[in-house]
């Protein structure tokens, strides 16, 4: 298990359905024009649901008790199971106040005994689905429905912002792999008109050498229809051991069907570019290619812009460090002698020991990164120390929504960019500048599997974090009307945009009032 400060984007399950980053296959849903009709010869065949034994909700609150931070409702099983009946019924759109009272007698009796054993939900939907109203539930696929169900109001009464259940099918493709890097063929998709369409090729990878372009719509895998696959069915085939091969047909823009050998390698995704631009670590191209903006910089007045090293960051995986480092090592200090632009914009977070590494650059051994706080209390100052590649170097850190986000990301800086930015701030090392507030996510979390995955993953928060100076960063509902009024790291600089801005960002995608400030800050305007 891997500590991650991350968003669950959101949630990590929506984050794969979403935008498949790893190996990009989407849900097909079967066109009329490209796939063909089903027949025997397809990839995936129909996926029966396993049965369902409820008493793996004990599994789950026992995950809770032993790790989770918010202990003062982990310890109040009865709370949680009653959250767990709670939305199972509302799964079936029976209100709170209307459940039978003979199923709240089911939890009742598990309370007063003294001894919550969360197995009763199996009596709960054997009842249910043997009611006529409720016939509906008696099938595999509702009563996987109902086992996420009550795991979701589990979360809910626990009340964990950011906890978040994986199916067990999602959590066994691996998706959610946090490292950046995977075997397989390096492709992001989108489905577009039931078709699966390839949105982008990764630099230097084996498709990209196998000659798959972006737009080409994928049909077949080793001969075999993609009709009726299911996203983490068909990432499944796809991936696999770097050395083989996978022949996947496509129809290319100019109407083109053509089969591709493709070697499967190892992928590591860049999550790192900058300007100007340093040849990445494994070959994987130069760090201006995935850049969201023109190299070089210009400012708002159409000037090119010297003497400034823009980075930006869209997460923190495994890779980052090293890809951060490069960047550092091989830009020559001259072209950066105004300063460092930093973009967090849109960085969902990641992991720790990734944020540790790249703040690492910038601070000294005695400056404190950030507070975590563990589920038994413990406040632990955390300090790092190898490198200092960018120490005594000005910096503006940008944060919040990013114009130029891409379907699936963030909508925010949150968790460990936060950490990042909170890091920063409080040993006067960066001006942060924004639109507006950060997320706020003050969670650490840590995915669990239940039953060693059988049943899927919990996602949890094991501790908190604060800034150095001690702030809690969490979003918070003061006065309970549903919207978060306190938390997030305010910029230091907070930018507006104008009427101006928005007319000018309709002419031109790339116009950016935020990188303009951090660009006037550094110019000393």
């Amino acid at each position: 298990m891997r500590k991650r400060l991350t968003r669950p984007v959101v949630v990590v399950l929506s984050v794969i359905v979403a935008i498949s980053a790893l190996v990009g296959i989407s849900v097909y849903q079967p066109g009329n024009v490209t796939q063909p009709e089903p027949t025997s010869d397809v990839l995936c065949q129909p996926v029966v649901p396993p049965d369902i034994d409820f008493t793996a909700l004990n599994d789950v609150y026992q995950i809770i008790l032993s790790n989770s931070v918010y202990q003062s409702k982990a310890t109040d099983p009865a709370l949680l199971l009653k959250g767990a009946m709670k939305t199972i019924f509302g799964f079936v759109g029976v209100k709170e106040s209307d459940i039978p009272q003979e199923y709240v007698a089911m939890v009742d009796q598990q309370i007063a005994a003294g001894r919550v054993d969360f197995g009763v939900i199996q009596q709960v939907y054997d009842k249910l689905s043997n009611d006529p109203r409720y016939s509906v539930l008696n099938n595999p696929e509702r009563k996987e429905d109902i086992f996420e169900s009550a795991v979701n109001g589990i979360i809910k009464a626990l009340g964990d912002p950011f906890a978040a259940y994986t199916r067990a099918e999602a959590y066994k493709s691996g998706v959610s792999d946090s490292s950046g890097k995977y075997e397989g063929i390096g492709v992001s998709t989108r489905e577009e008109n039931n078709d699966i369409i390839v949105g982008t090729v990764f630099s230097g990878s084996p498709a990209e050498k196998a000659g798959m372009k972006a737009g080409d719509v994928i049909l077949k895998v080793d001969g075999k229809s993609i009709y009726g696959c299911s996203t983490h069915a068909l990432t499944q085939k796809i991936r696999g051991q770097a050395g083989t091969v996978v022949v996947i047909t496509v129809r290319h823009l100019n109407g083109k069907l053509e089969d591709l050998p493709i070697t499967r390698g190892q992928i590591r995704q860049n999550v790192v570019s900058s300007c100007p631009g340093a040849d990445l670590p494994d070959g994987r191209g130069n760090s201006t290619r995935d850049l969201p903006l023109d190299c070089p910089l210009v400012d708002r007045d159409g000037n090119f812009v010297q003497g400034i090293l823009y980075i930006k960051m869209n997460e923190f995986t495994e890779q980052v460090p090293k890809d951060f480092g490069a960047i550092l090592q091989s830009v020559p200090r001259q072209n950066y002698t105004k300063g460092i632009i930093i973009d967090l914009r849109g960085n969902p977070g990641g992991m720790v020991k990734s944020l540790q590494e790249t703040l690492d650059y910038f601070m000294g051994p005695d400056e404190v990164m950030f507070i975590q706080e563990t589920a038994s209390g413990l406040q632990i100052r955390m300090t790092y120390d190898r490198f200092d590649l960018a120490r005594g170097v000005p910096v503006v850190l940008l944060v919040g929504r990013d114009p130029q986000q891409k379907p699936g990301s963030a909508d925010n800086s949150y968790s460990a960019s936060e950490v990042f930015a909170g890091a920063m701030r409080d040993n006067h090392l960066a001006v942060i500048v924004g639109e507006s507030a950060t997320g706020g996510k003050g969670t650490i979390n840590t995915t669990f599997p239940i039953r060693k995955g059988e049943y899927g993953a919990l996602y949890l928060a094991i501790g908190l974090w604060k800034t150095p100076s001690g702030e809690f960063i969490e979003r918070i509902d003061t006065d309970g009307d549903g919207y978060k009024e306190t938390g997030g790291l305010t910029p230091d600089v907070l930018v507006e945009w104008t009427d101006e801005d928005y007319v000018k960002f309709s002419r031109n995608p790339l116009w950016d009032p935020v990188l303009y400030k951090a660009i006037d800050i550094l110019y000393g305007n």
